[in-house]
């Protein structure tokens, strides 16, 4: 119960920050905010999208057991191999510090400051593990660029 509480309150604050403005969430929206305001929009980014990896874990390994959701309480969840947790939402064993500096240095190149806050956060994910080769973020990091309005 206090994880659940925990979860919705760092939910409605990065919610909330999120919302109380009119400004895209670019460079300059994020520039606007001290470091404990981004921390705690990670905090509830990263929770939020655990919710989406929970989900597809979830519903690969219902498909795998014939349509039949594991048993609560029990080790089923883990008999699956093949479940992996998608990587555009994994956020897990990465430090939000080490995230928010990476976003900070992100968009401290002015041709980034349009650029969404979801992609910057992705962006240095990606940078941060590696998982990616550098002439892919080099193209996708041009495309957003260009987009980016």
């Amino acid at each position: 119960m206090k994880r659940v509480s925990i979860v919705l309150l760092i939910s409605l604050i990065s919610v909330g920050m999120a919302h109380s403005e009119d400004k895209p969430h670019n460079g300059y929206w994020w520039n606007d905010h001290t470091d404990i305001p981004k921390l705690w929009y990670i905090a509830g980014y990263a929770e939020f999208s655990a919710h989406f990896v929970d989900d597809a874990i979830l519903k690969c390994v219902t498909a795998k057991n014939g349509g039949r959701e594991p048993r609560p309480g029990t080790n089923e969840m883990f008999k699956y191999a093949g479940c992996p947790a998608p990587a555009e939402y994994d956020f897990t064993e990465i430090r939000f510090e080490q995230l928010r500096d990476g976003v900070n240095e992100f968009y401290k190149d002015f041709r980034n400051k349009a650029i969404n806050i979801n992609f910057a956060l992705a962006y240095v994910r990606d940078q941060l593990r590696g998982s990616k080769p550098a002439k892919q973020m080099d193209e996708e990091l041009t495309g957003y660029r260009r987009n980016a309005k």
